[in-house]
């Protein structure tokens, strides 16, 4: 069972998954015809971000057009309200296809954080990285295995993707802790889970505006 398609169909299982301490009955934050956003599990900086598609697939490289539309029109809504304070958004994803992908959820979600952490400059995979420009229109075709952190700014995205990844469990969260200086990394550890994501919950539901 996928568990993102489980909350897309019943929003309220989040209790059951998390635990009954849970302060919510859900974390659906925003929601549109092709995508929504939750708060992030185990967050180590706030705010921080889930935005995954409502179609089961298993990457954002794979997103069709109008999904990678209603993605951009999302990050747009983010960097005009007062949720995030930056003018840029970083963004990540563990992607590929399932049983071979880089990540423990073959459910396309990405990860959206404030851009000026200065994370998307932190990662260099100098030679195993390529950089390329996201559209929506542009169809890619995305890697079997594949770590991808980009940069959303006035509408663009540039991106790095890394097509040959190593030390890939939570790799992102690894790097992220160096930045911030927390020693906790693992999500599954529930790290201030209890503050900050009914904080998040509760400032979207006042600022985010869709």
């Amino acid at each position: 069972m996928c568990i993102f398609c489980a909350e897309i169909d019943q929003p309220d299982i989040v209790k059951t998954v998390f635990g009954s301490y849970f302060r919510h009955k859900h974390r659906i934050i925003y929601a549109d015809d092709n995508i929504l956003a939750i708060p992030g599990y185990g967050p180590q900086v706030y705010p921080y971000i889930l935005a995954l598609t409502k179609r089961h697939i298993p990457s954002f490289l794979g997103a069709s057009k109008n999904e990678k539309e209603s993605y951009f029109h999302f990050f747009d809504v983010l960097l005009k309200s007062s949720v995030y304070h930056s003018d840029s958004l970083c963004i990540f994803e563990h992607g590929g296809e399932e049983n071979g992908g880089c990540s423990s959820i073959t459910h396309c979600h990405i990860h959206v954080i404030e851009g000026d952490l200065g994370f998307y400059n932190y990662i260099d995979w100098e030679d195993r990285q390529q950089k390329i420009s996201i559209t929506p229109q542009d169809e890619y075709k995305a890697p079997q295995n594949y770590l991808l952190i980009a940069e959303y700014r006035e509408g663009k995205m540039t991106a790095k993707i890394n097509t040959s990844p190593v030390n890939v469990h939570q790799y992102f969260r690894k790097c992220l802790s160096e930045i911030v200086d927390c020693e906790e990394w693992d999500w599954r550890t529930g790290i201030n889970n209890e503050l900050w994501i009914p904080k998040l919950i509760d400032e979207c539901k006042k600022k985010l505006v869709f």
